[in-house]
């Protein structure tokens, strides 16, 4: 097994929380990304280049991302932390060592990017067609949320409300005891009844999962970004002072 890059692993002089906001100003946008198997990535004539959605099997609740531009590059993308590892980083020195055999090698798999652009405080809206079994739905959201009139503004009065919904999408900072720049992709609906709604079977999961995954994950994805914008060390590092804003990126 090839060793893990220790350059991933959190510090204790970085902060618990990346700072997204002020790297995205920089430039206007960063660069997540994910590998993916190379049977998902098909590239048709003309050179158009396809995603598989079975690329996502393993569901896109929390999805998991890394963040470009800072010490992760490509070449990093084929590891992936694992139990106990994938535990929430807490601001305490990590010891490799101790985590040896906490980790997959993907080998060359395929990277895709994505951009914060389309992934981070972003609202989508997505069409309902449904009659009165959905009522079953109106209800879960109105239990969830505690308040029947918020789930009369969402729905419609009777329940079944047609038409455009929205949901949001932001990229949460999740570093865990190995990979400093570990994101998750999370999702609620707009209003929100409150955190955990789409975790409800009888919520607007499938229809707000099946949206993100056809309309932004398979048809927003960059195979081959022409460049990365840098994540400074003051965006992650509160000891750093000086910021250069005047680098454009850094080229694969």
């Amino acid at each position: 097994m090839i060793p893990y890059p220790p350059e991933l692993l959190p510090k204790e002089n970085y902060s618990l929380r990346l700072n997204l906001t002020r790297a995205i100003s920089r430039e206007g946008f960063v660069l997540v990304s994910r590998s993916v198997s190379a049977h998902d990535v098909h590239t048709l004539h003309g050179g158009t280049v396809e995603l598989d959605p079975d690329a996502f099997d393993e569901g896109l609740a929390h999805l998991s991302l890394n963040l470009m531009g800072g010490e992760l590059k490509e070449h990093h993308l084929r590891f992936r932390a694992k139990k106990p590892a994938t535990d929430d980083w807490k601001g305490e020195s990590v010891d490799i060592n101790e985590y040896s055999s906490s980790y997959i090698d993907n080998g060359p798999d395929v990277p895709v990017y994505y951009s914060s652009a389309d992934l981070h405080n972003q609202v989508y809206p997505f069409q309902l067609n449904f009659g009165d079994k959905e009522k079953g739905a109106f209800n879960a959201y109105k239990d969830f949320a505690n308040d029947a009139e918020l789930a009369k503004k969402c729905f419609g009065k009777n329940g079944i409300n047609l038409g455009d919904k929205k949901y949001c999408v932001v990229l949460v900072h999740k570093p865990n005891k190995l990979n400093y720049w570990h994101f998750q992709l999370e999702v609620d609906l707009v209003p929100s009844p409150g955190k955990g709604y789409l975790q409800n079977p009888k919520s607007w999961r499938e229809k707000v999962f099946n949206h993100l995954l056809n309309e932004i994950l398979v048809s927003k994805f960059i195979v081959d970004p022409a460049i990365i914008p840098t994540i400074t060390r003051c965006s992650y590092c509160p000891m750093q002072r000086k910021c250069n804003y005047q680098a454009l990126g850094v080229r694969r």
